[in-house]
């Protein structure tokens, strides 16, 4: 899995606290604050130190807080204010500080929330002493291993995990302060038409492993199996598949002749417009050979009024905008007054996209042309068509019927247990 520390990132481009309405299954997001400390094992480390060292610890709120009693997810925004220090032994430095930002966080727990944090967040502090005597790590998944992955995945109560209360981690009593989920809201449908009279939706299957076929129709990759799926539920609402010639692949692609994925084009002709889907299967993670899909990403997110994305979020990596320009040498323009519905249907992608995303459109509206879906926690690639399909279904019924289902209900045929989350439909 590709590393990233997402709260040492906002630490640094500074976001600040933003609060607004929106929808969510089982969830609704809160203000959280909370006083705490954590420990270095270095006297007088200086002011920048003290504060990744804060970073690294507030890391760990994302496995702490999905395997609470009650599930949540940092959402990425905080403000943190170091109030002292103090020499906790010989040569350990405690740096108290208070910190404010918002989660999502599943319903029960009103005004108060408990869930631990590691007291030393460094591999000899809190990682070393979870090995048992084959060093396997027991208070992380059994599959990812890796201290690198370790703050995404990390538990202390797991069993045997060997990690002791008041020693290697110590249980945060937060205050929090939840946010009214709006009560109605509904996609903004008649917006989604464009100029031409379509619907333009993108949507993406990443594989799950690259180095499996990277042929959809025939492929053995679990993202194969989401893409057919995908597929044969747009043929039962009445899509048919158009040809796309190697003219049309290659202005989609910025004129390049990549290879290695799968690409086809499903239409359906309504009352509203034209639904045309671009569905296409392939390499996705940004260490992968995913340059098609990053020619056909900036595409979408640039015309498209609707793009889905399901396949890996690579610990917030294989979405993010800046990496991706870096990479391909382009720049992914700003559509701010076009309304758009972006469905990252991806591990955690509320945390890692969903404040990001809203920055692509207008700055002093952020919400007003865009609502993005997104997940809080995990999310398995044989749990995502109905979700995927639901959005889709949503739309045709309006195309072909008038009939606009709210986000609301929209949530209800949602995953149950993964936290989805509609942000910017507050003034839908």
């Amino acid at each position: 899995m590709f590393k990233r520390s997402f709260f040492l990132i906002c630490f640094l481009s500074s976001l600040s606290i933003v609060s607004w309405a929106a929808t969510g299954k089982n969830c609704t997001e809160v203000i959280m604050q909370f006083s705490h400390f954590v420990e270095m094992e270095r006297v007088k480390p200086s002011r920048r130190e003290q504060l990744e060292m804060i970073e690294a610890q507030l890391n760990y709120l994302y496995g702490s807080l999905a395997h609470a009693k009650y599930l949540g997810v940092p959402r990425g925004d905080k403000e943190v204010e170091i109030t002292g220090e103090e020499l906790s032994g010989e040569n350990t430095t405690r740096i108290h500080y208070n910190f404010k930002g918002t989660i999502l966080l599943q319903k029960g727990p009103r005004t108060r929330h408990t869930f631990p944090l590691p007291r030393v967040p460094t591999e000899k502090g809190i990682y070393e002493p979870a090995l048992d005597s084959h060093g396997f790590n027991r208070a992380t998944d059994p599959h990812y291993q890796s201290f690198d992955d370790y703050w995404y995945f990390w538990n202390p109560t797991r069993k045997g995990s060997g990690l002791k209360e008041g020693l290697h981690y110590d249980m945060v009593k937060a205050q929090i302060e939840r946010i009214r989920n709006t009560e109605r809201s509904t996609p903004e449908y008649d917006k989604l038409v464009n100029s031409e009279g379509t619907i333009a939706i993108s949507a993406f299957f990443g594989m799950d492993d690259p180095s499996h076929s990277s042929n959809a129709i025939r492929g053995k990759d679990l993202g194969a199996f989401g893409y057919r799926g995908f597929k044969k539920g747009l043929l039962a609402m009445g899509f048919q598949i158009q040809s796309l010639s190697l003219a049309d692949k290659k202005s989609l692609l910025g004129g390049h002749h990549f290879q290695g994925f799968t690409l086809e084009r499903l239409t359906k002709s309504t009352p509203a417009g034209n639904l045309e889907v671009l569905l296409f299967f392939g390499p996705s993670g940004i260490s992968e050979p995913s340059r098609p899909f990053h020619y056909l990403f900036k595409n979408a997110l640039e015309h498209s009024s609707v793009m889905i994305y399901d396949g890996h979020s690579g610990l917030g990596a294989h979405l993010d905008i800046p990496s991706i320009e870096e990479m391909e040498g382009f720049k992914i323009e700003r559509n701010p007054k076009d309304y758009q519905i972006f469905f990252l249907n991806s591990c955690s992608s509320y945390s890692y996209y969903n404040l990001s995303y809203h920055q692509l459109k207008e700055r002093r509206h952020p919400t007003k042309y865009l609502d993005v879906l997104a997940n809080g926690l995990e999310t398995a690639f044989d749990e995502t068509q109905t979700s995927n399909l639901a959005l889709i279904r949503a739309i045709d019924q309006w195309a072909t019927r008038g009939k606009r289902q709210t986000y609301q209900s929209l949530a209800k045929t949602m995953e149950a247990d993964n936290l989805f989350f509609v942000s910017g439909d507050q003034d839908n």
